[in-house]
């Protein structure tokens, strides 16, 4: 049985290992396909001006839900925009989120709007005026934001259920 030199091969990976920022070998989040955007960096602590744009965008997104929800109320418009702006919110509340507690209260406030949403949908559908496709709209709302208070709560060790939100 050949050995093999263990001083080259500990330099070689060394220097892979050290050289590879400086010469473009490390794989960046952009490059990756499972790189979501609207996750927070893995940066311990972003700059205060990405924080500042995150929470201006996260703000902005509320205005937008806001009036989509004023006018899905009123009957003027479906729930598919409300559904995917809230989607869009969640996210942008996680990526302004400082502490992982404050990303789980963001998600638990998503939580309870997609309930009251659901529950919006049910009458509706249930009068006529709603329809079914509506209804499973905001069902699957409320699934997403549970799964991703679950996720949360994992993240932080926290007992993964979804039964004390309800």
């Amino acid at each position: 049985m050949k050995k093999t030199p263990i001083l080259p091969a500990a330099i070689l990976v060394s220097c892979l290992l050290g050289c590879a920022p400086e010469r473009g070998i490390t794989e960046s989040s952009q490059d990756s396909n499972f790189a979501d955007s609207s996750r927070p960096s893995l940066d311990p602590e972003p700059s205060q001006e990405i924080l500042n744009k995150r929470i201006e965008y996260r703000d902005a997104l509320r205005r937008v839900v806001e009036i989509l929800e004023r006018r899905y109320m009123q009957g003027t418009d479906n729930i598919t925009s409300l559904a995917k702006a809230n989607i869009e919110l969640a996210e942008a509340e996680l990526a302004a989120a400082i502490t992982q507690a404050d990303r789980i209260a963001a998600v638990e406030t998503l939580l309870e709007h997609a309930k009251e949403r659901e529950d919006y949908a049910r009458v509706r559908m249930e009068t006529g005026i709603g329809g079914t496709d509506e209804m499973a709209v905001a069902t699957a709302g409320r699934l997403r934001a549970e799964l991703m208070l679950l996720e949360e709560k994992s993240r932080l060790g926290q007992p993964v259920s979804v039964e004390s939100a309800r």
